[in-house]
């Protein structure tokens, strides 16, 4: 960070933030928002009530003759079928969201390395080209 004459330099200023102090805060951001999607898609909610009735939709069997209660049943059946599918396909939504995510972070966490020296490289090629 210090030349020879014990001046600090603009690289080493530039090294020490973008290295040693964003990029930290850089990986904080991306665990934060991998969270941020367990929470925005209720992982833990839908898996804890997979096969608790759709909203709660359910039909109480007190005092109805068997036939109703076959019906009663046969519906309350279909409640649970229904929410069990909604939540499968929440969930299913939410690993292709951190499979996607998680690809795309490594691509740019792999760009952050590397962009003060792809930087340079398009200054050189654009000098070179002049």
């Amino acid at each position: 960070m210090r030349n020879n004459g014990g001046d600090i330099t603009i690289v080493g200023i530039f090294y020490h933030w973008w290295y040693k102090e964003m990029f930290p805060r850089f990986l904080l951001y991306i665990k934060n928002f991998f969270a941020y999607l367990t929470d925005l898609f209720s992982v833990k909610i839908c898996l804890n009530t997979l096969f608790y009735p759709w909203k709660r939709d359910k039909i109480s069997y007190d005092g109805l003759a068997i036939k109703e209660k076959f019906e009663a049943f046969s519906m309350n059946m279909v409640s649970r079928g229904v929410g069990a599918l909604i939540k499968l396909t929440t969930i299913l939504v939410y690993i292709i969201a951190m499979a996607a995510t998680f690809i795309l972070t490594g691509a740019v966490i792999f760009i952050w390395l590397l962009y003060p020296l792809i930087f340079i490289f398009l200054i050189i090629l654009s000098i070179a080209n002049v």
